[in-house]
């Protein structure tokens, strides 16, 4: 999922749980959630071991 599919995808969840159309987030929100997606690389801290 791309960074900007995420965020419509975020910002429809905000708004459908606070029930308000116009919901936003507030500075620093969104990126928190997507500091929190998995990264697209199969690598580990300890190395490259998971690619082979």
């Amino acid at each position: 999922m791309a960074s900007s599919d995420t965020r419509t995808a975020a910002l429809d969840a905000l708004r459908d749980l606070v029930g308000r159309p116009d919901a936003t987030f507030h500075d620093g929100q969104y990126e928190a959630i997507e500091a929190l997606r998995p990264s697209p690389w199969p690598v580990s801290w300890r190395g490259f071991h998971n690619l082979y």
